[in-house]
């Protein structure tokens, strides 16, 4: 059985990552830089992305590495 969210709970959600968004702008800013040039430079990403979820949203995480890495496609 599929359980959807109520739209109070999608709301909340939302509510609670613009908040997360508010709070932590200048350090978000600074992890996703580091991320990037961790990306780029071809570092291990893991203790970066883990710094990084203390500040950042798993949404702005992930639009940081698709812009320096692209989108993955599976060879078929």
């Amino acid at each position: 059985e599929v359980i959807r969210a109520e739209v109070e709970e999608k709301q909340a959600q939302l509510d609670h990552v613009s908040a997360l968004h508010a709070c932590y702008d200048s350090e978000a800013m600074a992890s996703i830089v580091e991320l990037k040039r961790t990306a780029v430079a071809g570092e291990n990403l893991f203790e970066a992305l883990l710094e990084s979820t203390k500040h950042c949203s798993l949404g702005q995480l992930t639009d940081a590495l698709f812009e320096v890495g692209g989108a993955y496609r599976r060879n078929m």
